[in-house]
C-alpha cells in the first residue's frame, strides 16, 4: 500500500515487487520482496532472506524502461525492480523526487528558493515529460517525474522566448529547453523568472554604481549586460564599454585589500587576458556580493613561471583570503606550446572552462581542494558521491594545482613563486602543491582546506571522488566542459 509522509525521516512508499541484483562478477540474485522508500534510502526485504539497504546516494543512475526500474550502484552493480503493476508510475515518481532532492544538495544548490510547485512539462534533448520547475536565487531547476534534475544558472541563459504558452530557453553552451503545459501557473513562471533575472541584473548594476558613482543608468545597464552574475569578463570587453569602470574595479580590489596581490599576478600575464566578475552571496544581503578574478600566468620559454590560471574571490565580509591555481594544460604538454599565440589561445580557452565550471558548482571551493586521500575521513566522506554526478567538479579537481593563503604580502609572493616552480617541475598531473609549515598538524592542514571558503556561511552537503584526468585538446572551443572518466 502506498504511504505518503511529509516527515523527511519517514517512509514515502512501500510496495511488493520482483528484484534482480547483478554484480560486476556476473553473479545474479533475484526474487520477490517488499520495496520500501524513505527520503534518504531504499530497502529491499525478501520474505525469508536478509534485507538490503541502499542509500539514495549509492545510486549513480536510474533508468526507466518497459515498466522496469534499473538502479546503477556506486561503485558497481545493478538492481532491477520489476512487476510493480499499477504502482509503477508512483514508484518511479517518488523515487525520482526523493533522489533529486538529495542531488539538489549534492549539486551545490543550497540557496534560497524563490518559487516552487510550478508543474508542467519539459521538452529537451536530455529529457522530456512531466516536471516541477523551481526558481532559486541564482538558477532555474527542472525536476522531472522520471530522470535527473537540470540546473540552469541565470547567468548562462543566452536567449529566452515566450511563445504560444511555452517558454523557450537557450543557454551559452547551445542547450535548449522548452517548458509548456503549466496552465494558470505559466504566467507565474514567466513573471517569476523575469523578476529573478532582473534582480540579478539590478544587483550587478548596483555594484557598478557602488564602484563608479558617476556611471549613468544606461552605462550601468550596458556593463551589467556583459558582466552577468558569476561571469568573469575580460579587461578588453569592459574597456570597450567603459575604460573608467576598469579603473573602478581595480580601485575596489585595493579597497578589499588584494590589489597588490593582483598587481603581482598581472605582471606575470603575457596574454593580457585578465578577467573580473561579480558573484551574488548565497545569503543575499547577509553576506554581500563578491568580486572575483582570473589571471593566466604564462611566460613562454620560462622555466619558473607558467601553465597556471590564478583565481581569487573576495568581499568586504570575508575573513580569510587565498589565491587558487589551476593548470592551463597537462604538465607534459605545456612545453609543446611554443608561441605566445598558442599559449594565449589555450589560456583563454581554459579560463572559459574554469568560469563555466565555477558557475555550475555555485562557486564552492572546498570540494575542489579536499585531497583524495582525505575523502575517507568522516568529515569529508560525504563528498565521494557528487563528483560522479558533477563533471564540472571533476574538471576543476583535475586542473587544481594548489592554493596560497594570504599572510604577509612577502610570504604570499614567496609561496606563489614556490607553487609556480613546483607546477613546472612536476610531470605528474595528480600532484598538488601544499604549503606545509614547520610544526603543522593534520588538524592545521584541514583548517587551511576550509580557511577561506567564501561561501562557508551556507555550506551545501556535497560529495566527491578522486580526481579524473581530462583531455584539454577535446574541450570545445565554446568553453563547454567535458571530462574523461
Amino acid at each position: 500500500m502506498l504511504q505518503n509522509k511529509k516527515d523527511t525521516n519517514e517512509r514515502l512508499l512501500e510496495v511488493q515487487a520482483k528484484y534482480t541484483i547483478e554484480e560486476l562478477t556476473g553473479q545474479k540474485v533475484e526474487g520477490e520482496a517488499k520495496i520500501s522508500l524513505t527520503t534518504n534510502a531504499l530497502s529491499i526485504s525478501p520474505k525469508f532472506n536478509d534485507p538490503i539497504l541502499l542509500s539514495l546516494r549509492d545510486i549513480t543512475k536510474i533508468e526507466f524502461k518497459d515498466y522496469k526500474i534499473a538502479l546503477f550502484l556506486f561503485p558497481n552493480g545493478i538492481i532491477v525492480i520489476s512487476e510493480l503493476g499499477y504502482q509503477y508510475e508512483n514508484v518511479a515518481k517518488h523515487l525520482t523526487k526523493a533522489r533529486n532532492e538529495i542531488i539538489l544538495k549534492d549539486l551545490l544548490m543550497s540557496e534560497s528558493i524563490k518559487k516552487s510547485g510550478l508543474l508542467g512539462e519539459i521538452v529537451s534533448p536530455e529529457i522530456s515529460g512531466n516536471c516541477e520547475v523551481r526558481l532559486y536565487s541564482t538558477a532555474l531547476v527542472i525536476l522531472p517525474d522520471q530522470g535527473e534534475l537540470i540546473r540552469i544558472p541565470y547567468g548562462t541563459m543566452k536567449k529566452i522566448e515566450e511563445k504560444d504558452f511555452a517558454l523557450l530557453i537557450q543557454t551559452d553552451d547551445g542547450a535548449e529547453y522548452k517548458l509548456l503545459k503549466f496552465g494558470e501557473k505559466f504566467k507565474i513562471l514567466t513573471n517569476s523568472l523575469a523578476k529573478e533575472l532582473n534582480d540579478l541584473s539590478l544587483m550587478v548594476q548596483g555594484s557598478v554604481k557602488d564602484m563608479m558613482p558617476s556611471a549613468s543608468p544606461v552605462l550601468a545597464q550596458q556593463l551589467a549586460a556583459i558582466m552577468k552574475e558569476g561571469k568573469a569578463t575580460t579587461k578588453q570587453e569592459i574597456e570597450k564599454v567603459s575604460p573608467e569602470f576598469w579603473q573602478a574595479l581595480l580601485a575596489q580590489l585595493k579597497a578589499l585589500g588584494v590589489k597588490e596581490n593582483y598587481d603581482f599576478l598581472d605582471a606575470l600575464d603575457q596574454t593580457q587576458s585578465v578577467s573580473i566578475g561579480v558573484k551574488r552571496g548565497l545569503m543575499g544581503g547577509l553576506t554581500g556580493d563578491y568580486l572575483w578574478f582570473l589571471i593566466p600566468i604564462c611566460v613562454v620559454g620560462s622555466q619558473k613561471i607558467g601553465n597556471v590560471i590564478a583565481m581569487e574571490a573576495t568581499s568586504p565580509n570575508q575573513k580569510g583570503k587565498a589565491t587558487y591555481f589551476f593548470k592551463i594544460t597537462d604538465r607534459k604538454d605545456y612545453a609543446k606550446l611554443k608561441t605566445p599565440e598558442e599559449v594565449e589561445n589555450q589560456a583563454k580557452q581554459v579560463m572559459k572552462i574554469i568560469n563555466a565550471c565555477m558557475v555550475k558548482i555555485n562557486f564552492r571551493r572546498e570540494p575542489i581542494i579536499v585531497p583524495t586521500e582525505k575523502l575517507n575521513n568522516p568529515k569529508y566522506e560525504k563528498y565521494k558521491f557528487a563528483i560522479t554526478k558533477i563533471p564540472e567538479l571533476q574538471i576543476l579537481r583535475s586542473l587544481y594545482v594548489g592554493k596560497v593563503i594570504h599572510t604577509s604580502l612577502e610570504q604570499w609572493k614567496q609561496d606563489v613563486e614556490e607553487l609556480l616552480a613546483f607546477n613546472l617541475a612536476s610531470q605528474d598531473n595528480s600532484m598538488r602543491w601544499v604549503k606545509v609549515r614547520e610544526g603543522m598538524t593534520d588538524e592545521d592542514i584541514e583548517k587551511e582546506i576550509e580557511a577561506d571558503e567564501v561561501f562557508a556561511e551556507n555550506q551545501a552537503e556535497i560529495s566527491l571522488s578522486p580526481e579524473t584526468n581530462i583531455d584539454l585538446d577535446k574541450i570545445k572551443q565554446d568553453g563547454q566542459p567535458s571530462a574523461n572518466n
